[in-house]
């Protein structure tokens, strides 16, 4: 992820197996953030993001655990707001994300998790849809393993 502008204040958000990558994000941001994480019924790392010292906003299939419904209706409910967003997590929810941020001009940062084969761009295993054309295949892709995984979320089509 970006982030050589640490005066920006963020929203890092992470949905099941997206989570794990945004504490390593979380401990070394420097400026303000907000932290949204998704969790189907089972929390975990908590205690970890808690120690990074930002407000932890939870959401939760079930409601178990913080509030019912997804990260965007926590997002929401909280009024939340950013400079910019960093985000991991299904693909529902990074393309609802990517809907939120490009209809409020905020610029967001989504990390793509595809399976990868060759892990070198060759086998063109993990493309995901990308909204120009590319320098390598001469379509609508972006290879995950060599061109991100992170990319900017209007980048791709979702």
């Amino acid at each position: 992820f970006p982030t050589e502008k640490p005066n920006k204040k963020a929203l890092i958000i992470g949905g099941g197996v997206g989570i794990p990558p945004m504490l390593a994000l979380a401990e070394e941001w420097k400026g303000e953030a907000d932290i949204v994480l998704g969790y189907r019924d089972e929390a975990f790392l908590l205690e970890e993001f808690e120690a990074v010292e930002f407000p932890v906003h939870i959401a939760s299939d079930s409601g178990r655990i913080g509030k019912k419904g997804t990260v965007m209706d926590v997002i929401c409910a909280a009024g939340l707001d950013a400079d910019v967003i960093f985000a991991c997590g299904p693909k529902p929810m990074l393309k609802a994300i990517r809907t939120w941020a490009g209809e409020r001009g905020i610029p967001a940062y989504i990390s793509m998790e595809e399976r990868m084969a060759c892990g070198v761009g060759v086998c063109l295993g993990c493309v995901c849809e990308s909204a120009a054309v590319d320098t390598h295949s001469k379509v609508h892709n972006k290879r995950v393993c060599k061109d991100g995984p992170v990319f900017e979320a209007q980048e791709v089509v979702l």
